[in-house]
């Protein structure tokens, strides 16, 4: 399970493992958006199970692709902690937690909205207090 909070700067990911989770390999979360000039960037983080930082690696190239993510937490539970500026703020981004499994793949893509005006840079007062954007079971 995951819930996302988004501003204009920055994307927190909290993730809760099951047991089973938690024993095989590190998850891999993905992230899928377009930049400002609307080409597409797709980047992945392996998600470690202690407190870290995280490259940022871009998903077709296994390049660094700028910048690094944190992650405060263990093996079963944490916050990841994602820089946007690799992203436009007025598209939406995709996000993807991919847990190592055998035979297929069972997590989907969760659309997460594009800022509204108020909320993008410059805007006094905002930041991720109450804003959680999705919850994944």
């Amino acid at each position: 399970m995951y819930s996302i909070l988004r501003n204009s700067s920055l994307l927190q990911v909290e993730i809760q493992l099951s047991i089973k989770a938690a024993l095989l390999p590190d998850p891999v979360l993905f992230l899928l958006g377009r930049d400002e000039l609307d080409n597409i960037k797709c980047v992945q983080l392996r998600v470690p199970d202690r407190l870290s930082e995280i490259a940022m690696l871009d998903a077709a190239t296994g390049r660094a692709a700028g910048g690094a993510a944190r992650y405060l937490g263990n093996g079963f539970t944490g916050k990841l902690f994602v820089p946007l500026d690799l992203f436009s703020e007025t598209r939406p981004l995709f996000v993807k937690l991919v847990s190592p499994r055998l035979f297929f793949d069972e997590a989907g893509w969760t659309e997460i909205p594009p800022l509204r005006p108020a909320e993008q840079l410059g805007a006094p007062g905002r930041n991720l207090a109450g804003r959680v954007l999705s919850t994944i079971r």
